[in-house]
């Protein structure tokens, strides 16, 4: 997905499921809420969206797929739901400043 200039994303609950690297490059995207519906967040789904810092994971995840947030240079927190059973390698590769997972 092309996203020049789109800075924030709230994806309606109506979707299950996504393809891998649907936001990927998306450079400018600050803020995702993602669907409450989604069970796995897809690999490279948010690789090298360097100005993410505000990601809500979905309490349904149960996987997180490889590379999901790779180069995400901005993001310094995340919170990982309790359901979630699989961290797919390289997920957070390159989040430089990342510093704490909750």
């Amino acid at each position: 997905m092309y996203c020049e200039g789109i800075n924030t994303i709230e994806m309606p609950d109506s979707i299950t499921e996504m393809e891998s690297g649907v936001f990927r490059y998306c450079r400018t995207l600050k803020q995702v809420k993602l669907s409450a519906n989604l069970s796995a967040l897809p690999n490279e789904l948010f690789a090298d969206c360097n100005s993410l810092t505000d990601v809500v994971i979905p309490t349904k995840v149960e996987v997180i797929g490889s590379k999901a947030f790779s180069h995400c240079n901005s993001l310094t927190q995340l919170t990982i739901p309790e359901g979630v059973r699989t961290i797919q390698s390289s997920a957070f590769e390159y989040c430089t400043i990342l510093t704490q997972m909750i």
